[in-house]
């Protein structure tokens, strides 16, 4: 059987260890070179551009206006795209809505399919809207409320429509009333694929993050990694640390993530280490990672706790719902803030040889099914099984 090819509309230069879609094809492209797979494209693009810093100042003035004009521009015309034009792989795999709608005009010249992940936690046009000053949302807001087009077309026009898992749906079908409707008439144009990530290494030994940030050993430490904000939970984070803290008495909050727009707790056991590039020793040396997300899509940080084989108490929402089936003694959901607390309150007790059970247990699962070679394979596997 021929092999078919596949067009990722993603430039290389942008991808990187990070979350959402650029985390998520980096691990994919590195192991497609990594074993010499030669049917997946990406835009090979060099490295990115840096903004020079004397127009910075002068950037961060004209941005809201440029991006106003921007997605103004996009909703009244589409652009165009040689690469799109002149593709003549089987499929182009587009990673945001807003791509697939901007070159919608050079898509009409290409005769494969087109394939479509939309990696935001809500829809994209509400993420930008939500992610707006109040200055733009008073201004700009004739352009904003129309951007929901955006989404709407992507979802429309694309053969394929891949999530990692059914669950994942589930903020889309909060932000979207049609949702439901459009994926009952189109059940034929939805795939699946968990991702997978490359392993996680904490560089840092335990005892020296603990020693740094003057956390006694023998205490329990609960980590976090992420956005400041109330669509990650930071909120609830914040009331769920100040409960433990003030019963569990040798408990430590150990928060990693640019301190805005919300704020940690003042209190010297809630420690907030602000952004590192090295994440995992902070999660390496707590005994459980919390993922408190009110709304959430398929967290990679999810995956890379499992690679760490660490415990994770996560918010029983969207994509954290699938790892329900694994039924791990390392792996907690909670539906009520005092539920995560009553979790917490128990796992403070653990015995070492508990703790290591829980590890070993979640780290297996991340062996079996979340490593970026099982990823690769079974990428590989639906692109073979679709229509082109």
């Amino acid at each position: 059987m021929t092999k078919k090819s596949v067009f990722i509309f993603a430039r290389t230069s942008q991808l990187a260890h990070v979350g959402g879609p650029f985390g998520y094809l980096n691990n994919l492209r590195h192991q497609t070179k990594k074993e010499g797979i030669t049917n997946i494209h990406f835009i090979e693009d060099g490295k990115y551009k840096k903004t020079n810093k004397r127009f910075k100042e002068l950037r961060k003035v004209l941005y809201p206006f440029k991006k106003a004009y921007y997605y103004r521009s996009i909703l009244k015309r589409g652009r165009s795209s040689r690469l799109i034009e002149e593709c003549k792989d089987d499929f182009i795999h587009f990673h945001f809505t807003e791509d697939l709608f901007k070159y919608r005009d050079s898509l009409n010249k290409y005769h494969g399919k087109i394939i479509l992940t939309s990696h935001s936690p809500t829809l994209a046009s509400l993420q930008i809207i939500d992610s707006l000053s109040n200055f733009e949302k008073k201004v700009f807001n004739r352009i904003y409320s129309k951007l929901i087009k955006m989404d709407k077309f992507a979802f429309e026009h694309a053969d394929y429509i891949v999530f990692p898992c059914e669950e994942a749906e589930e903020p889309y079908s909060h932000a979207w009333k049609e949702f439901d409707e459009f994926k009952q008439k189109n059940k034929s144009k939805f795939k699946y694929i968990p991702t997978g990530i490359d392993q996680c290494v904490a560089t840092v030994t335990s005892d020296k993050v603990l020693s740094k940030y003057e956390i006694p050993n023998n205490s329990f430490v609960v980590s976090f990694v992420g956005r400041h904000n109330e669509i990650k939970g930071y909120d609830n984070l914040k009331v769920i640390g100040k409960n433990i803290i003030s019963t569990i008495a040798n408990s430590y909050f150990l928060i990693a993530g640019n301190e805005n727009p919300l704020h940690g707790l003042d209190n010297k056991r809630w420690i907030e280490a602000g952004w590192t590039n090295d994440p995992y020793s902070l999660i390496n040396a707590s005994d459980v990672f919390i993922l408190p997300n009110k709304e959430t899509y398929f967290d990679l940080v999810f995956l890379e706790v499992l690679s760490l084989g660490k415990t994770i108490v996560a918010s029983k929402t969207g994509g954290n719902k699938y790892f329900e089936r694994f039924k791990s003694s390392g792996i907690y959901l909670y539906s009520s803030i005092q539920e995560c607390e009553e979790i917490l309150q128990k796992l403070s007790h653990r015995t070492s040889e508990e703790i290591r059970r829980d590890e070993e247990a979640n780290l297996k699962i991340y062996q079996k099914y979340f490593t970026s070679k099982v990823f690769l394979k079974n990428y590989l596997n639906l692109i073979n099984s679709l229509k082109d």
